[in-house]
């Protein structure tokens, strides 16, 4: 078998082949995201009360989680914050606590913070529990973009992912 030679008069068609290939490529991550999300919407899980508790049924109303908590959110990035005798922590979508509950209010998750209080405080935790921001504002939004707005006093202000005041925001941002 003889092997092939390449020449510049070639060229043109490898660069072609590369290009081709290369947009196959990214198709193809298209569909393992597709896959990936397709998967997510399966496995989607809502609250639901059932007498004074709280689950998680699937699209079909079967309970998966269940009822087992004074009150439920929805899941955001693939925690939910559930509040168990007034204190408030996270669990996964198989029920199990990842973050136990220790706050006096939650938020969802969002950009991979999830607003907390304590002691009246609010603050930002990440996905393993421990504070990024620590708890020093009156009232916290969800991040959107890599900014919050946040409230201390009467002002209100954007603050990053890392609790740097970015700027003023105005009386009607956020609301």
């Amino acid at each position: 078998m003889t092997r092939p030679t390449w020449s510049a008069r070639d060229a043109p068609t490898l660069v072609l082949l590369s290009f081709l290939l290369a947009i196959a490529g990214l198709i193809g991550c298209g569909k393992v995201d597709k896959a990936r999300r397709a998967e997510e919407q399966t496995t989607e899980l809502h609250p639901v009360a059932q007498t004074d508790k709280w689950g998680y049924t699937d699209k079909t109303g079967e309970f998966v989680i269940r009822p087992r908590f004074d009150f439920a959110q929805d899941f955001s990035e693939r925690l939910a914050a559930v509040r168990v005798n007034d204190r408030w922590g996270y669990i996964n979508k198989t029920g199990r606590f990842v973050i136990d509950p220790r706050f006096e209010g939650a938020g969802p998750f969002s950009e991979g913070l999830a607003a907390v209080s304590v002691e009246g405080k609010w603050g930002y935790i990440d996905k393993t529990g421990e504070f990024v921001i620590e708890p020093q504002f009156d009232s916290a939004r969800d991040f959107s973009e890599g900014l919050a707005i946040v409230t201390a006093g009467d002002e209100r202000y954007y603050v990053d992912t890392i609790g740097k005041c970015v700027r003023k925001a105005d009386r009607e941002a956020g609301r």
